[in-house]
């Protein structure tokens, strides 16, 4: 991966620029795994159909990846499984009403509060994500944290 991870969002952007399905990435066993596709050979409509809805699907989910990784300031590559998942599950905690630091610690399975406040509460809040329901008082005991608008079309768009 060059230049500190944009070598990912390059392959996504060339496979898109020839018709080709967006890679995939995960990790196996401490191993990084990346998978490349085949041109999808043109056959039926229904075919041609199945491969452009798959493409579509694809792109919106490397888009709402690169969006979560811009509001976690870290790289693409980065973003796992496992932080999208608790991102997914704060944000969706907090959806209907405002939790504590504590409250959010359970929802997500973090047990280390300064881990949950450094790598998620902190960007998630500075992105515009989430917001503090006491604003003017960040460490007050009766601090509650609340979805805002740009988290929940991050959050709708991702259950699509």
């Amino acid at each position: 991966v060059e230049r500190a991870g944009s070598g990912i969002l390059d392959m996504i952007e060339l496979c898109a620029e020839s018709g080709l399905r967006p890679p995939e990435f995960r990790q196996d066993a401490g191993s990084f795994i990346q998978t490349l596709w085949r041109p999808v050979q043109s056959g039926t409509t229904e075919e041609n159909v199945t491969a452009q809805v798959t493409a579509s699907h694809n792109v919106l989910i490397n888009e709402s990846l690169q969006e979560l990784a811009e509001a976690l300031s870290i790289t693409v590559a980065q973003v796992t499984a496992q932080v999208t998942a608790q991102v997914e599950k704060l944000l969706g905690a907090v959806t209907n009403t405002a939790l504590s630091r504590e409250e959010l610690q359970s929802v997500t399975g973090i047990k280390h509060r300064e881990h949950l406040r450094k790598t998620y509460l902190e960007p998630l809040i500075t992105s515009g994500w989430i917001e503090r329901t006491i604003p003017d008082k960040p460490t007050s005991r009766l601090q509650r944290y609340r979805i805002t608008e740009k988290g929940r079309t991050w959050l709708t768009a991702r259950k699509q």
